[in-house]
């Protein structure tokens, strides 16, 4: 407003422009609590909208590949995590330089970019946390964190396994992959002094 006004002199343009970085810090510090608190907010939606879809069945793409599990991306924009424990149909090997998980017994390949169908197994609001089954690997008898489906497509009622101890077994092979027992149990070890 001073320099259209015609009233900026030189002293107070200098002030201005020592002040210029400290402002432009702090508007960028505003920015990123900004876009935070926007991405904070949208997975809260997104669990709390998907808390009331559990036990339903959704298409999706595999989005990323890691040694504990996979990501998929719905087309609703949500992504959740499919675990390596919840994957009982095989003995699972993670490949770290193809991002893959691969059957040990079976061959059969997960990779980015592969269409899965999903169960919503579990949609914690707290840990802002979705987690998927692959759908053909749950047989029937079979249940997911939060139940699953019976066979004409009800849910299936109590028998959960959340809160049961189920981690994942890993060993480093030759070739960048790891081997990954799905279901494995975490062993505890102790020592004691002697």
């Amino acid at each position: 407003k001073e320099q259209l006004k015609g009233s900026l002199n030189e002293e107070r343009e200098r002030e201005l422009s020592e002040r210029l970085p400290e402002v432009a810090r702090k508007c960028s510090e505003r920015e990123r609590a900004s876009d935070e608190a926007e991405r904070e907010t949208e997975e809260l939606k997104k669990v709390e909208y998907m808390k009331q879809r559990v036990g339903e069945v959704f298409d999706g793409i595999i989005s990323n590949v890691t040694s504990f599990g996979m990501f998929v991306g719905l087309d609703n924009t949500i992504e959740g995590l499919v675990r390596v424990s919840d994957m009982h149909d095989d003995y699972y090997i993670y490949d770290d330089r193809h991002y893959m998980l691969m059957g040990e017994r079976t061959g059969k390949r997960y990779r980015i970019g592969d269409p899965v169908r999903v169960l919503l197994a579990r949609a914690d609001v707290e840990a802002r946390q979705i987690d998927f089954v692959i759908e053909e690997h749950l047989k029937e008898g079979t249940q997911a964190k939060g139940g699953s489906r019976a066979k004409d497509g009800t849910r299936a009622k109590g028998g959960t396994r959340e809160g049961k101890a189920s981690g994942v077994k890993s060993r480093a092979r030759a070739g960048g992959a790891t081997r990954v027992k799905a279901g494995a149990r975490a062993k505890r070890t102790s020592r004691v002094k002697g």
